[in-house]
């Protein structure tokens, strides 16, 4: 387990599309705090910049960078034969999936390190420093994104485990994270209105609020707002789910 966990990580960071996500991670951040900077200025005719403008853009691109970076590095795996090869050479099939899976829960820490980072050092920048959020309160949004951002990691290594590489897995994960996207704004949208109060009863209040508390592509939509316990329950249950339906189900898939 350890000698193909520490082969996979080797070639993970080595890996050119993981790479260039990790560049898109950094860049995305930047270019958005300088436009907001040149808007404030020329636009508005303000130079102060308030860290909560510049410090949570990534949890907007969260699902969709971890998901894609999970994707194509782990159907590459599937497409160079890596996969087939590690279990012919005398792999176990539980190994080479967890070792995989846990190679997607690193990516997803790793995104979300690095955009902490670039927020960090665009906050002391460009931003006059926050005006509303306490550091504390900002740091639970960081932890539980890097939470959601290892989930998010495993469990898409996991679905394209079980899938392989046809051109269903690529328009599942895809699929996956658009119509979650778009499903939590729906929600957000009910739950918690700009203008009035929350008009939803019955099964769709309690439908919605689930999701809210417990699915994880939910949890980087706004600042955590429900007890920590449910947050780890929801990312724990879907990471257990992904890992023993994976377990079963990839080893009986047929690797051509």
């Amino acid at each position: 387990m350890l000698r193909v966990l520490a082969s996979d990580l080797r070639k993970l960071f080595r890996d050119k599309t993981f790479l260039a996500s990790m560049e898109a991670n950094v860049s995305y951040a930047l270019v958005i705090a300088v436009l907001l900077k040149i808007v404030k200025y020329f636009f508005i005719h303000e130079s102060d910049l308030a860290a909560e403008d510049t410090c949570f853009t990534f949890q907007g691109i969260s699902i969709f960078l971890v998901t894609a970076s999970t994707l194509f590095t782990t159907i590459s795996e599937y497409s160079d034969g890596c996969i087939r090869n590690k279990i012919i050479s005398g792999a176990r099939r539980h190994e080479v999936f967890l070792s995989a899976m846990i190679c997607g829960m690193i990516q997803g820490l790793v995104h979300a390190l690095i955009a902490c980072f670039t927020s960090v050092l665009i906050c002391f920048t460009l931003s006059s420093g926050f005006a509303i959020l306490t550091a504390a309160e900002v740091i639970n949004y960081w932890l539980l994104t890097a939470l959601v951002c290892v989930t998010l990691g495993g469990f898409t290594t996991s679905l394209i485990m079980i899938l392989g590489k046809s051109r269903f897995s690529y328009i599942t994960g895809i699929a996956l994270a658009v119509g979650m996207k778009i499903f939590s704004m729906e929600i957000l949208d009910k739950l918690y209105p700009e203008n009035g109060v929350c008009t939803l009863t019955g099964a769709r209040l309690h439908i919605y609020l689930f999701f809210d508390r417990f699915v994880p592509y939910l949890h980087v939509t706004m600042p955590p707002h429900w007890p920590v316990a449910d947050y780890l329950a929801g990312n724990l249950g879907l990471l257990l789910l992904a890992t023993a339906a994976g377990l079963v189900l990839f080893r009986k898939k047929e690797l051509q």
